[in-house]
């Protein structure tokens, strides 16, 4: 029989995690306890990340109670769509389920995605390796793997197609160059936030 240790606690006048994100306010965040249900499926093991909008669990990311989610929900919904014999298509991290939640007040609804959990990301995988670098072989492996996703969001997927046409990227023209504002693409939006992914 193991006996449980009780968790170690943090004093009060040190700030961690989310705390530490400038526009932080813990009303906006739904307050998920480990080994807590949701929608009578989804049992939390585990805190993953967070991050302004988000916190991410073990394949379940509850959004904040004032972000709007519609963006990732449209990626993800377009990329089930999608049939494509590319080899990315298969890397393709589905949306599993998504639903909404109260809080116990309820004054505040929560929109909940579970995805499968994925796998080690860089930031966790450089510190295994020998000298903390990534060696030129996984520096490629890895470029390779990024410009084979962004070819297949372009050309199966359709997600960079007409973006400049629909919605212009605001720019500022000078006599020898032109500088360009960052567009946020549904895929970009995702990517800016993958941390909480």
């Amino acid at each position: 029989m193991s006996m449980s240790r009780a968790p170690f606690t943090l004093q009060h006048p040190f700030l961690i995690e989310e705390e530490l994100i400038p526009t932080y306010n813990p009303t906006k965040f739904y307050l998920v306890h480990i080994g807590e249900v949701f929608n009578n499926r989804y049992q939390v093991v585990g805190k993953l990340g967070y991050g302004s909008n988000a916190t991410q669990y073990v394949a379940l990311k509850v959004y904040t109670g004032s972000a709007s989610i519609n963006k990732e929900l449209e990626v993800c919904t377009h990329f089930s769509t999608v049939q494509s014999d590319h080899a990315v298509q298969s890397c393709l991290r589905p949306l599993g389920d998504h639903f909404e939640i109260k809080d116990p007040g309820e004054h505040n609804i929560y929109t909940c995605l579970v995805h499968r959990p994925l796998g080690i990301s860089l930031d966790e995988l450089i510190p295994l390796l020998p000298d903390k670098v990534m060696n030129s072989e996984i520096v490629r492996m890895t470029i390779r793997n990024i410009l084979a996703a962004l070819d297949f969001l372009h050309t199966e997927a359709g997600l960079f197609e007409d973006a400049e046409f629909q919605e212009p990227i605001p720019r500022k023209t000078l006599p020898d160059r032109t500088i360009y504002n960052l567009y946020l693409t549904p895929i970009a939006y995702l990517v800016r936030n993958a941390r909480a992914v």
